[in-house]
């Protein structure tokens, strides 16, 4: 058990929570005065620690200073009554996800149906609700899941749980729809989201590769190298214009009998769609690699299947997007093979671009 008096070091502060918790994901968020640790239990709530001067200290999603909404979470009358209107009486709700100070999501079960509450930060909703405006309602064969309620003065919104599977239970089941994907991610491309005010380019992708090492790097030294390669990758490819979602993976877009059905638009923006074409084929490509350790080819297949033709434009997007993705996963231990081989592969991908 941790022993709330005794003086840690990041490492250990780790090993001790993957002890207390075992099974669960634990994530490391770096920050200048002090680190956060999430630990994600497989089927309970998320729970976050910080550690500050040696002490590790357990933290309330309810006491969330930075979530608008956050005191609403222990006060289930105050939130039934805003939730009353739009979904009806509420039976349960579940905290399923929390990043401390940027985020919450709360499952709602009412009468017969489910959704989603996201608590943001005010910058963040800020964000979300310009897109939500400029996207408005849509048909077509994708549709996007639009929030069902935005309110301003607790920075939330709420979104109806979709329908359909998600793309990375249908590849755990051995279902290729990538006709379908293709189709979904090229649609996507030519939706009107110009007044977002958000832009998503190679630029962009670049930086936000720099940002994550620059966290990685706090478990990870090694990756110091690959810090330096990203950052002094030139602007990149001649750009491209269209819609990009800005986190498209394979948990993103839900695939039913008519239509296919996008979620999480809160970051959805202007700019190179061939970043979302990156992203979708490294997350599909991570998640082999996580269960099986080999590279079954199904991320080049879909960039070849989008016309993303293999070559130095190419290769210099899937540096970038697999950075930070090295990045992200330095700060889950339990991923300390698979980022070596990332931050080996990445800087392969780099020299193959000068």
């Amino acid at each position: 058990m941790i022993d709330p008096s005794q003086d840690l070091s990041l490492e250990q502060a780790f090993a001790e929570l993957s002890v207390a918790h075992p099974g669960a994901e634990v994530i490391l968020r770096p920050g200048r005065k002090e680190h956060v640790a999430i630990v994600r239990p497989a089927g309970a709530p998320p729970r976050a620690f910080s550690l500050r001067h040696g002490r590790l200290r357990k933290l309330r999603a309810t006491e969330d200073a930075k979530l608008p909404g956050a005191a609403l979470l222990a006060d289930e009358q105050a939130l039934c009554a805003i939730l009353a209107p739009h979904i009806g009486a509420v039976q349960r709700t579940e905290l399923v996800a929390w990043r401390p100070g940027r985020r919450a999501v709360v499952r709602i079960h009412g009468s017969g149906r489910i959704c989603y509450l996201k608590l943001l930060d005010p910058g963040s909703f800020g964000d979300a609700a310009r897109v939500f405006a400029a996207l408005g309602n849509r048909g077509g064969s994708l549709r996007l899941a639009l929030p069902s309620m935005v309110d301003a003065q607790h920075c939330m919104h709420l979104v109806d749980a979709v329908q359909g599977v998600a793309l990375r239970e249908l590849v755990a089941r051995g279902i290729a729809p990538w006709s379908r994907v293709v189709e979904a991610v090229r649609e996507l491309g030519c939706i009107d989201a110009q007044g977002t005010g958000i832009t998503h380019d190679f630029a962009t992708a670049r930086d936000a590769a720099v940002r994550m090492l620059d966290k990685g790097i706090v478990l990870e030294p090694s990756l110091e190298a690959l810090r330096a390669a990203v950052a002094a990758v030139p602007c990149g490819p001649a750009p491209r214009t269209g819609t990009v979602h800005g986190d498209l993976h394979d948990k993103q877009v839900f695939f039913g009998a008519d239509a296919a059905m996008l979620i999480d638009l809160e970051s959805m923006g202007h700019g190179d769609p061939r970043f979302d074409q990156a992203n979708l084929a490294e997350h599909l490509r991570l998640r082999s690699l996580q269960q099986s350790g080999v590279d079954d080819g199904v991320g080049a297949h879909v960039l070849d299947q989008l016309d993303f033709a293999a070559g130095p434009d190419r290769n210099a997007f899937l540096a970038v997007v697999r950075a930070r993705l090295c990045g992200v996963y330095a700060l889950r231990p339990r991923w300390k093979s698979l980022v070596h081989r990332l931050r080996d592969e990445t800087l392969s991908l780099i020299e193959s671009c000068r």
